[in-house]
């Protein structure tokens, strides 16, 4: 029965349709796996599943104050150990909310921000190291949070070195980042995040996602519309190579991933 799985408290129809799902495991001997789960009406649902039972709890995750008015428009963790931390981005009041799992009760708390996050965010990604973590949205708008293990997260505008374009994806890795958006753009830092540079891309189509992998010696692969492949090589360098490649499919792209031996997933 450890492979046979019971849902309690199913997801109303209506909030079903899942834009991103994050999976963390407490332990490899008696693992408990918690999930967070996004939906494409901007709803957050938690999973929990415990050690040797064939039952996955699954509820709300408890917002701090109301979820009336919140829209949620992405969620990352910057690992999947079972003892770090979620985090969603509520695009209408602009704040970050850390997402914490006791036992099978999810609870989101709202961070303070430094200073007014002013442009709409569409992706964020957190790093191990120092908890930082980018912020990316329309108009080329970027920002940086110092560190979101804090009640207030000190935030540093990289906005006015981009082309005002959607950026609509965004990965940490190492000291490196990048970021895809429409009309081909790709944008890298090698450098601490204070030097942005924009890549040839070779294609105009909207690029909708990118996953990059250390496992695979920092290659990765950027997705969009019209069934648009690109592979990455040399990420984190100062000169990132793009290949774009064969697709099967001439569908919209909209996330891509990369597992730990290389292989691929895409959703369209």
């Amino acid at each position: 029965t450890k492979n046979v799985s019971t849902l309690a408290s199913p997801i109303p129809s209506s909030h079903a349709t899942f834009k991103k799902i994050l999976v963390s495991v407490t332990s490899t001997v008696t693992p408990t796996i918690n999930a967070l789960l996004l939906s494409t009406t901007g709803r957050l649902y938690s999973l929990s599943r415990t050690y040797n039972s064939s039952t996955v709890t699954c509820d709300t995750v408890r917002i701090t104050g109301s979820l009336s008015g919140k829209f949620f428009g992405d969620i990352t963790t910057n690992s999947q150990s079972g003892t770090v931390k979620f985090y969603a981005y509520d695009t209408i009041a602009k704040v970050l909310h850390r997402i914490d799992f006791t036992g099978s009760v999810a609870t989101g708390t709202a961070l303070a921000n430094s200073s007014p996050i002013t442009g709409h965010v569409n992706s964020i990604d957190i790093i191990d190291a120092g908890n930082g973590i980018l912020l990316t949205g329309d108009n080329g708008y970027i920002l940086r949070g110092a560190n979101v293990s804090l009640a207030t997260v000190v935030w540093t505008n990289f906005s006015n070195v981009m082309k005002p374009c959607a950026l609509n994806d965004v990965q940490l890795f190492r000291s490196s980042a990048m970021a895809v958006g429409d009309d081909g753009n790709i944008w890298s830092t090698s450098s601490g995040y204070n030097d942005w540079y924009l890549r040839k891309s070779g294609t105009a189509a909207h690029l909708t996602a990118l996953d990059i992998s250390d496992s695979v010696g920092t290659d990765g692969l950027i997705v969009g519309t019209g069934g648009k492949m690109i592979h990455i090589s040399k990420a984190d360098s100062a000169y990132p190579i793009f290949a774009n490649i064969s697709s099967p499919t001439t569908g919209d792209y909209t996330d891509v991933a990369l597992s730990r031996g290389g292989i691929t997933f895409f959703g369209n």
